[in-house]
């Protein structure tokens, strides 16, 4: 068994009634649209560093509906919680606080805002910033002109 999530092994037999008869595996589906904003805090003090993203995205009509509830979001490791019609979290991720949120912005649109205080940036120093967002199944990506202040 494969976690998904975590892309980890969690056992290498699994014992079923009759046996398997086939193996299911759900492909990435690339949002139909993906657009992102970045800001970068860096400070001399790695602990001081912080960040600030805004995206924008449109799944495509082949995927599925995204579930935060239930499905991993990889810029994060906690759940999320149903707030009326956002989705949001806020936590302490190795020492790094985090706050996010997906909010429905149209049909199939969303919009994805995430805060963190405290990530260690040491090493971003230039653009463009690769920016990377997967929930469930869909995923999109892009280069971005980050502000980065120092």
């Amino acid at each position: 068994m494969i976690d998904t999530a975590t892309k980890t092994v969690e056992a290498a037999t699994l014992a079923v009634d009759g046996g398997p008869y086939g193996v299911g595996i759900t492909p990435a589906v690339p949002f139909a649209t993906f657009n992102a904003e970045l800001q970068l805090d860096v400070d001399t003090k790695p602990a001081k560093d912080a960040l600030a993203l805004e995206t924008s995205f449109t799944l495509s009509g082949s995927a599925p509906a995204i579930t935060p509830l239930t499905q991993a979001v990889t810029f994060q490791a906690g759940p999320f919680e149903k707030i009326g019609p956002l989705f949001a979290y806020a936590g302490t991720i190795s020492g790094v606080n985090l706050q996010a949120v997906i909010t429905p912005t149209g049909t199939l649109r969303y919009a994805f805002a995430a805060a963190a205080e405290g990530p260690n940036l040491t090493g971003i120093t230039k653009n463009p910033v690769p920016v990377g967002l997967t929930i469930g199944s869909g995923n999109g990506s892009a280069s971005v002109n980050a502000l980065i202040f120092h």
